[in-house]
């Protein structure tokens, strides 16, 4: 079934969609205007998905422990991992989304940080969704990183090389800086 370019995708279009055709999916994301239905949908989403996920390790660890002492007095805190890691993940896409974006312009690519911030968050939909499924939840980001490649090639006018550069640029500016972080309060002796 081939959806007409004037109407607009509802949420489960949405998830239909950027599984089976991105190319389209990101024709459509093109048109959207701000950053508040992939907001939205990304919120959702992984809000959804962390609390399966945590309810599912929360009841393994019960598990194995024989009952909810296994966990001691950090039962509150363990409880609200869902929604901190919600959060950590919503102050995530908006930074990703910067970095992206100043690639973006470097680039000479065209559109908004509101296209770029988009991209991003839809193309984590499927990461989040998947996250929960053992050994296919890595596998997930593989999946999201090449839809943003498609989504930034097709959005912002960009070759797929571009695309590439400009997505997986930040990951390992990311990195870097963690790992030379590490390396700072290993040799000052902090631990």
């Amino acid at each position: 079934m081939m959806v007409e370019n004037n109407t607009e995708f509802g949420f489960w279009d949405k998830i239909k969609y950027i599984f089976s055709d991105p190319n389209l999916f990101f024709e459509k994301v093109k048109l959207e205007q701000g950053i508040k239905n992939s907001l939205l949908m990304y919120a959702i989403v992984g809000a959804f998905f962390s609390v399966i996920s945590y309810a599912f390790s929360f009841g393994m660890m019960s598990m194995m422990s024989g009952g909810y002492g296994g966990i001691g007095g950090f039962g509150f805190l363990y409880s609200a991992m869902p929604f901190i890691s919600l959060g950590i993940g919503i102050v995530m896409t908006f930074l990703y989304s910067g970095l992206i974006h100043a690639l973006i312009i470097a680039f000479k690519g065209e559109g908004t940080y509101s296209s770029s911030y988009n991209v991003y968050a839809y193309s984590m939909i499927p990461y989040l969704i998947l996250s929960v499924v053992p050994m296919v939840g890595f596998l997930a980001i593989i999946y999201s990183i090449i839809l943003m490649i498609i989504g930034l090639s097709k959005v912002h006018n960009l070759s797929k090389g571009k695309a590439a550069l400009a997505c997986l640029l930040p990951a390992v500016l990311v990195i870097g800086l963690l790992i030379g972080l590490a390396i700072m309060i290993f040799s000052r002796g902090f631990f």
